[in-house]
């Protein structure tokens, strides 16, 4: 689902190994639900949403913040304010090199409208970092009936002796 400045949110099938194309001139082809090609320049484009089902049109006009609690996945929880829409917030994977071209994220919580979205970087006026979302650790517990060398061996040195 392609977000046009000019027409709004258009559903279709765009070729995600092709976004990063944001160059003077570039295009967007995408496959309508029709069966048509539609060609969109690169410039009007402001995001491209990576959607399981096109119904959820009436949820992408309305991009609500979601509340602190939301289920997240590592890495840089980011606020984006864009040209003419409501703020959006997401997760910014942590391989930053391709940042320039423009930037992809994941939602907050698992039950969200889009699964991946793809904003251009001509149409971000703001990028805030949230926090720094690190993945959950899991606390080791040593295993059960494991013997103590040092203590068995008998004595202070651990069975070692020193030579005087």
């Amino acid at each position: 689902m392609v977000r046009h400045r000019r027409l709004g949110l258009i559903p279709g099938y765009a070729d995600p190994g092709r976004l990063p194309w944001m160059a003077g001139g570039a295009v967007l082809e995408m496959l309508r639900p029709e069966g048509q090609a539609q060609t969109l320049a690169a410039d009007e484009v402001q995001a491209v949403y990576f959607v399981d089902d096109f119904a959820t049109v009436s949820e992408l006009r309305t991009l609500a913040l979601p509340g602190r609690a939301a289920a997240r996945l590592p890495g840089l929880w980011v606020r984006v304010r864009w040209h003419g829409l409501p703020p959006l917030e997401g997760i910014l994977a942590t391989g930053l090199l391709q940042l320039h071209r423009g930037i992809e994220l994941t939602p907050l919580r698992a039950g969200s409208a889009w699964q991946r979205v793809f904003i251009p970087t001509a149409m971000v006026e703001e990028l805030t970092v949230v926090e720094v979302v690190r993945s959950p650790r899991r606390l080791r517990r040593p295993p059960a009936g494991q013997i103590d060398l040092f203590a068995a061996a008998g004595g202070a040195g651990g069975g070692i002796k020193e030579e005087s």
